[in-house]
Order: C-alpha cells, then structure tokens, then sequence
C-alpha cells in the first residue's frame, strides 16, 4: 500500500517541483531580494524528484524493517510463557534438565544486564 502510494506521489513530482518553484520565487519577493539573484536556478539543480525517491524508499524501508521487527518480538513473547515447559518436555534426565533451566536463567539474567548498562549509557550520552 504504501509502495503505491509512494509510486503516485513519484508521478506527481515535477508538478510539485513547479509549485515549489513558484511559492520560492514569492518568498524572495516577500523579503526584497535583489533581482540578480536568481532563486529558480538554485531550485532547478536541485533534483527533488532523486531527494523524494531516496528518502521515501528509505521510509519504505524503515517500515519494513520495522514489521518485521515487530514480528519477531511478537513471536518471542508469545512463546516465552511456554518456554520452560517446553524445555522440561524435551530433556528427560533431571540432571540435564537442571542444569538447562540454570544455564536459561543465566542468559535472562545477563540478557537484563546488558539491557540495563546499555540504557544507563544511552541515557549519559
């Protein structure tokens, strides 16, 4: 959807490039600029129909990124509820099994260490 919505906004470029043009030109005449200055010419280089491409293909992408971010999140704490369980069905020696729950609990906590070092360093810069 918003592959095509970026497509027609594409499309309708050079009329907003036009548009720009004009409001620009009024802006210099607001302000009293001097007549050899030439504000079309400095819009005509620039290229808005390469600057709006890049930035709503990164937009794009952003978007995308962050779906399928979303995704996995969501998947993870779906399952985390089910996660011990899980790992209790799987090994059958108790040895074994304890010592897979110490090693999860390990990584949990060392998850929520680096978790929260990486926040107070984030919040000091």
């Amino acid at each position: 959807m918003l592959n095509a919505n970026f497509q027609e906004i594409i499309l309708l470029l050079p009329s907003y490039q036009e548009k720009i043009q004009i409001i620009f030109e009024k802006i210099l005449q607001y302000f009293h600029f001097s007549k050899h200055f030439d504000g079309s010419e400095v819009i005509s280089q620039l290229d808005i129909n390469q600057i709006l491409t890049s930035t709503l293909s990164s937009i794009t992408a952003i978007f995308s990124q962050t779906g399928l971010i979303s995704v996995y999140v969501l998947f993870i704490l779906w399952e985390y509820r089910y996660f011990s369980d899980k790992i209790q069905l799987m090994i059958n020696d108790e040895a074994q099994r304890y010592h897979a729950i110490i090693t999860i609990d390990k990584i949990k906590s060392d998850i929520k260490s680096y978790f929260l070092i990486k926040t107070i360093v984030s919040f000091v810069t």
